[in-house]
């Protein structure tokens, strides 16, 4: 069940603007956004990605136009801010999927062989 089937009456009052309920949505979706950070961030910008993905989550919860991509779009924000504070640390993307590609491609195999 994603998350926002789990909290859809919290989720659907704070997303109409209700203050309590908008706190009450940040409680319940803290541990999730930990755990998905704790797979997706180094380990020292957990906490910051935490707390960054909860205050754009707070900001930007009316911009969501459906409910039920809520969880993709809350976990993509993590990931994003991970991203970032990943490139700030270290100067870099670690995660750039493209440019680990091209890398890849331009990587001479032929004297490689798997031993199956």
């Amino acid at each position: 069940m994603s998350l926002a089937q789990l909290h859809l009456p919290v989720l659907d009052a704070a997303h109409r603007g209700d203050p309590a309920a908008l706190a009450q949505l940040l409680r319940l979706c803290q541990p999730d956004i930990r755990r998905y950070a704790q797979r997706n961030c180094l380990i020292g910008d957990v906490d910051d990605a935490v707390q960054e993905a909860l205050l754009v989550l707070s900001r930007k919860l009316s911009s969501v136009r459906l409910l039920a991509a809520f969880s993709g779009w809350l976990f993509q924000i993590v990931k994003r801010e991970c991203h970032r504070l990943a490139r700030t640390a270290l100067g870099h993307d670690p995660w750039d999927d493209e440019r680990a590609e091209q890398w890849l491609a331009s990587q001479d195999t032929t004297g490689l062989h798997v031993n199956t």
